[in-house]
């Protein structure tokens, strides 16, 4: 190792201690949002704490526009970052949707869903959208889906597309990203949508 390496990464040790660790920060400010969220049932969102928890909840415009085109029946559906209920609809036309929806708090929602007495319609497990294809190999899903979940990562560039969700889907990988959601207000019109065939 050379004395140059050496020295930029005691630098970086060093800025971590005076500024915290900000992924670990950013992840337990996400824990504290649905916190708050599940005690005042949807925060500023009552709508989308509603529509999360409704078993007949019509799958998003965006995604159900492809499902009924789709060979498969079943379709299979990664929600990456899904949060501790996933956003996604349940129901879609003629087309069984079997959702799998990830998180790498997982277990902090659980918790969360235990200390308000809630039964999502599908558990979030956890999962990394840095490690998809460990922990699922391959084109094992339908659709894949991301919203709001680049920010969570630790290497957004090992977590979406072209490369680990693209490889995950067999027919569509629709990522959706608004920013922050402390500056979702300022960037609703700056969303970017990215799919991928």
């Amino acid at each position: 190792m050379t004395v140059e390496r050496l020295l930029r990464q005691l630098w970086r040790r060093a800025l971590r201690l005076v500024r915290g660790d900000t992924r670990s920060r950013q992840l337990h400010d996400e824990v504290v949002f649905w916190r708050k969220w599940f005690s005042t049932r949807g925060s500023e969102w009552p709508d989308d704490y509603k529509e999360r928890l409704d078993p007949n909840f019509p799958l998003q415009e965006h995604i159900a526009k492809y499902v009924d085109q789709l060979p498969d029946n079943p379709v299979h559906i990664l929600d990456v970052g899904a949060g501790p209920l996933t956003k996604l609809g349940k129901v879609c036309g003629s087309k069984q949707l079997v959702i799998t929806p990830i998180d790498v708090l997982a277990p902090q929602y659980d918790e969360l869903l235990n200390d308000f007495r809630i039964q999502p319609l599908v558990r979030t497990i956890t999962g990394d959208a840095e490690n998809l294809i460990p922990q699922f190999g391959h084109k094992r899903f339908d659709i894949v889906h991301g919203q709001n979940s680049m920010d969570h990562t630790a290497n957004p560039l090992r977590a979406h597309p072209p490369d680990a969700l693209r490889h995950q889907a067999r027919w569509l990988c629709c990522t959706l990203s608004c920013g922050k959601r402390g500056e979702k207000r300022r960037l609703q019109s700056a969303a970017q949508v990215g799919l991928h065939m």
